[in-house]
């Protein structure tokens, strides 16, 4: 009888030890964004490489309890957009709460903007991790 409460309990400690590595994997690292995902409300799927020492495009970092998206370039005539917000891990789902992005550089047909945009938008996803260092990321909810 006690053979299979051990295999239960062995099986039930093993996936919670995987599930917080894939966490703490995720926060540890920076990822690389296709682009700017967070205006497109309809978005599903987000493929996200490691940035490993990659230092220009989108690129997505955690820190405390706080994510950013910050989009750098080599060169200054270009739109950057950065947004900030809040994250957490919920049932082996990342949530991520919007709170705002600013805008700045050459956005919108050859002017020069620096904006701030408020936003109360929340993205949950299932995660799993691919081939060649890749972040899968699943939108719930999205169509």
């Amino acid at each position: 009888m006690r053979l299979p409460i051990l295999i239960i309990f062995f099986i039930y400690f093993m996936g919670n030890v995987f599930s917080q590595n894939d966490e703490k994997t995720i926060i540890k690292e920076k990822w690389i964004l296709p682009h700017f995902v967070w205006l497109d409300t309809n978005h599903t799927d987000i493929v996200l490489r490691n940035a490993g020492k990659q230092i220009y495009g989108h690129i997505l970092s955690f820190t405390g309890d706080a994510f950013q998206s910050v989009y750098s370039a080599p060169c200054g005539n270009d739109c950057f957009r950065d947004a900030y917000g809040r994250f957490r891990f919920e049932d082996e789902k990342l949530v991520l709460q919007l709170e705002f992005y600013d805008e700045g550089g050459y956005c919108a047909k050859g002017s020069d903007i620096d904006k701030r945009h408020t936003l109360d938008q929340t993205f949950v996803y299932t995660y799993s991790f691919g081939p060649d260092q890749t972040l899968l990321l699943k939108r719930e909810g999205a169509e």
